[in-house]
């Protein structure tokens, strides 16, 4: 059996609703290629007497009990098959890793031809130019990397995470790597004594790649490629000296007995990634005041920009600073937290980076950083990680907790998702693989994004779920669980976007959001309408649904402060959404010191809080033609009046609504609009546009 056999048979046993053009998409095979591969599997299957991988509406299944599924995940793969792409990144591993590398003795290791390795080093020379580096080979030598030292190590550990992001027990890196286990295990026992003495805890993922930095520190160290002092020097300032001194006790003894003198420089590398490492939790740690009062001030910018609360701001603010902590250091060593998750996560929430990166400006000016964009993925999530938290009662319902190892920001969000998603399910918490084997917990479902070796109902998931995948999700959850048939689902591969499209196709769709949830209710055998607290962020209205033409004015007339206030308010009160009582709130709470409503030049969103007057969600819109002033400094001639019903329904709309007057183009043709229908029509060919743009990228 081979590594993509072993591949295939885990993830079939991971998803009983896996057909076989996710199949060939997830491994890039084609139609002839899967059929061999499945052939191949059967046989075996049979030759172990075990159940073969059967084909049931048009998805895989296989049945096996405990030992037999246990056996199965815990086979290793006899021979390991590579893609050119993947050739290319151990070709780069080896030769940093060890001396002497041939175009024999890489062919050998990997498995293929040497005319193969020739063709997949003219691609690995194209990758080492993106990095600063390049590739040379002497008979002495054989084939070695030519650069700075640190870029050096910067490729491995950039090729390093990718493999993570496949398997954080890393079995096939290991292989291919002959790294040694023996000394893996002994740095294993010393981050275990590091946890200790700092008081922290690793998840899983964080403790494969910290071993590896270890790793390979030991290793160019043992071949006489230490970095230059002069390289490392300038961060030894920003190590926090406890850390190092700890770092220094339990490592320096992997240094002894070479040649190589100095090898403070490797404990101070080693200090650095420990540093800007994330942790599941901190047992004890002193909070410094300045920044504490910095990330209460990001949270109530964000609270103001995206016209929202948060109820558990303790906890909120604990784990910002928890998060930030290291994040601070990786944009001060410049190791950005890059993997294959940042990506999915600027795609879905792209629209509320804006507001993120403005909230969190005070930490920057605390800290004298500027969060980069991956950075900012992570403090978005951890927003709306909690953002999405309600809490409400539970009663005699399903409980699951979520096993997830990439920390947690990424495992709070997920977490949350799952509760919206399956509101018939008390999520109790998530836990990382370690902390799962230890609590042993006492719940109905697992749901975990790795192979949990236990008797409790488990759902394999991703980190993060595409619209499709939740759906998928959901309609497995459905029946396994509470044994309901959807009429739909992934059974056939028919998807809700799918419908939708092709209602589109026949029909004019007013709200596609609207008719999601009623399809979504409608298609199911078993009808329950949700409770609203359990909606969570369901209810997706977009800015045009909350902004028809009716709730748009131009005036041309000079107006105080408080006269614009409520002339804008005036359509939202004549059409039920608010009453008088919320546009007075508005006047007597703004403060002109801190003019939070103004969110772009010369635009305003005032509002209040749900409590102060709200009805219905909605917004009205009005465009002045003498600045009104709202501060000594700013004067505004766009406003736009949000009625908030809660803390959740109006976020899609205040972003987009945000990310398009922060345009100038856009803000300078509302400030120009002559009639009420062509400011509308503005936005509708904002929203088809930002809607087109969004289809491409999918």
């Amino acid at each position: 059996m081979d590594s993509m056999m072993k591949q295939i048979i885990e993830l079939v046993l991971q998803d009983s609703n896996l057909s076989s053009q996710r199949l060939m998409d997830e491994l890039s095979l084609s139609k002839s290629q899967l059929n061999y591969r499945m052939k191949k599997i059967n046989d075996y299957l049979i030759e172990k007497k075990l159940p073969s991988i059967k084909k049931e509406n048009h998805c895989y299944l296989l049945t096996v009990d405990r030992e037999q599924k246990r056996f199965l995940l815990e086979t290793d793969s006899s021979l390991i098959h590579l893609q050119s792409d993947e050739r290319q990144c151990y070709i780069i591993l080896l030769i940093i890793l060890y001396e002497q590398q041939t175009l024999g003795s890489l062919a050998e290791k990997l498995g293929v031809s040497r005319n193969t390795i020739l063709a997949d080093m003219k691609l690995v020379n194209k990758r080492l130019t993106d990095h600063s580096l390049s590739m040379k080979s002497t008979r002495a030598r054989g084939y070695f990397l030519v650069g700075q030292e640190l870029d050096i190590r910067k490729i491995w550990l950039y090729l390093l995470k990718k493999e993570i992001e496949k398997d954080f027990s890393l079995v096939v890196f290991k292989e291919l790597l002959s790294i040694e286990p023996t000394l893996l295990e002994s740095i294993y026992q010393r981050i275990e004594q590091l946890e200790n003495e700092l008081q922290l805890f690793f998840s899983e993922v964080k403790i494969a790649y910290l071993s590896m930095i270890i790793y390979l520190s030991i290793k160019r160290f043992s071949l006489e490629e230490s970095i230059a002092t002069a390289a490392i020097d300038h961060y030894g300032k920003l190590l926090n000296q406890q850390t190092y001194s700890v770092v220094a006790a339990l490592f320096i003894d992997f240094y002894e007995g070479s040649r190589l003198e100095d090898d403070e420089q490797e404990l101070r590398f080693i200090t650095m990634h420990i540093l800007s490492i994330n942790v599941v939790k901190r047992t004890s740690f002193r909070q410094n005041v300045e920044l504490q009062q910095a990330i209460v001030s990001s949270i109530e910018r964000f609270e103001k920009s995206s016209i929202t609360f948060f109820e558990n701001k303790k906890e909120l603010c604990a784990i910002l600073y928890q998060h930030i902590i290291p994040a601070s250091y990786r944009i001060r060593f410049g190791v950005p937290d890059e993997n294959e998750l940042f990506h999915s996560l600027q795609q879905e929430y792209q629209e509320f980076y804006s507001i993120v990166k403005k909230a969190v400006q005070p930490i920057e000016q605390t800290l004298m950083i500027e969060f980069i964009d991956e950075e900012l993925a992570y403090l978005l999530i951890i927003f709306l990680g909690f953002l999405k938290g309600d809490k409400f009662q539970e009663q005699e319902k399903k409980t699951a907790i979520v096993v997830c190892m990439h920390g947690v920001s990424v495992s709070r969000l997920l977490l949350e998702n799952l509760k919206e998603l399956l509101p018939e399910i008390y999520f109790t918490r998530y836990m990382s693989l370690r902390e799962f084997y230890e609590v042993n917990p006492k719940v109905d479902i697992i749901f975990s994004t790795v192979g949990v070796d236990t008797d409790i109902p488990s759902f394999f998931i991703k980190h993060f779920l595409t619209e499709e995948e939740k759906q998928q999700l959901k309609y497995k959850v459905e029946r396994e669980v509470f044994g309901r048939q959807p009429y739909i689902g992934a059974d056939d591969q028919v998807s809700m976007e799918k419908i939708i499209s092709v209602i589109e196709k026949h029909a004019t769709i007013h709200s596609k959001q609207l008719l999601r949830e009623e399809l979504d209710q409608l298609l199911f055998s078993v009808e329950k309408e949700l409770p609203r607290s359990a909606r969570l962020f369901k209810e997706r209205w977009g800015l045009l649904e909350l902004l028809p033409p009716q709730n748009i004015q131009i005036y041309d007339k000079p107006l105080s402060f408080e006269e614009a206030i409520r002339l804008c308010g005036k359509p939202l009160i004549q059409n039920g959404f608010i009453n008088e009582k919320y546009v007075e709130t508005i006047i007597q709470n703004y403060d002109p010191d801190y003019p939070y409503f103004v969110i772009a030049p010369e635009v305003a969103i005032p509002h209040a809080a749900p409590e102060d007057g709200v009805k219905r969600l909605g917004m009205s819109l009005l465009r002045v033609k003498y600045p009104i002033p709202f501060s000594n400094k700013l004067s505004v001639r766009v406003l736009v009046m949000i009625a908030p019903k809660d803390k959740k329904s109006h976020l899609n709309a205040v972003t987009a609504l945000y990310n398009l007057v922060n345009d100038r183009a856009f803000r300078e043709q509302v400030l120009s609009a002559k009639y009420e229908q062509e400011l509308h029509e503005l936005f509708c060919k904002a929203a088809a546009k930002n809607e087109a743009e969004a289809f491409l990228t999918r």
